[in-house]
């Protein structure tokens, strides 16, 4: 769920997951696998498992063609095997990303823009939170994807010429960008290749 400043024009919001984990720690017992809530709850987190999939691909691109050579015909768990091969494929750290398959809630994340016309960079301050819910008393930041672009005022996309995200500075000649949100506060910079 984002939350925004005024200013930013538009957002594509993905929520991830309405209440349940997708896969959770325990169950009470093995007859309300069958009942209506039981399927309700799978439908839930299998619907959640597609949507960190697609983050997955977001952040890694290239990464179901070994996750399948690696475990074809054979027994493999959703989370661990499954973050192995992402991991293993594309030699990408992300440890704390395995929270998404155990913590239920969607996380929020805030964001206030603004753009300083003198140095021509544009600026984005994020926070997020990830909202208690009953069995998960604390919960820490985690990675959360943001695919950021800038839009001229007739909405064309500006090929953006440096970004500054987490300590790092990176030349870039695209006009998006993949942010990897992972602390309470958070400030990315951009340089658009021609002025705003």
């Amino acid at each position: 769920m984002f939350q925004s400043s005024g200013s930013i024009s538009s957002l594509r919001i993905l929520v991830l997951w309405p209440g349940h984990p997708v896969r959770p720690h325990s169950h009470i017992k093995m007859d309300n696998f069958y009942t209506s809530k039981f399927l309700f709850a799978k439908k839930s987190g299998s619907e959640c498992f597609r949507k960190v999939v697609r983050m997955y691909k977001t952040l890694l691109g290239r990464y179901i063609d070994l996750y399948f050579q690696m475990h074809d015909e054979k027994a493999v768990t959703c989370e661990e095997d499954f973050f192995a091969a992402m991991r293993d494929a594309n030699n990408a750290d992300f440890a704390n990303f395995l929270q998404y398959f155990y913590w239920s809630g969607t996380p929020v994340v805030k964001m206030v823009s603004s753009y300083d016309a003198e140095a021509r960079t544009f600026s984005l301050k994020f926070s997020h939170e990830i909202p208690l819910t009953p069995g998960q008393p604390t919960k820490e930041p985690t990675l959360i994807p943001v695919v950021i672009g800038l839009l001229d005022s007739s909405g064309k996309d500006i090929t953006l010429s440096s970004v500054y995200h987490d300590g790092t500075q990176k030349t870039i000649s695209s006009s998006s960008t993949i942010l990897r949100v992972t602390k309470v506060s958070q400030e990315s910079f951009f340089k658009p290749k021609c002025g705003m």
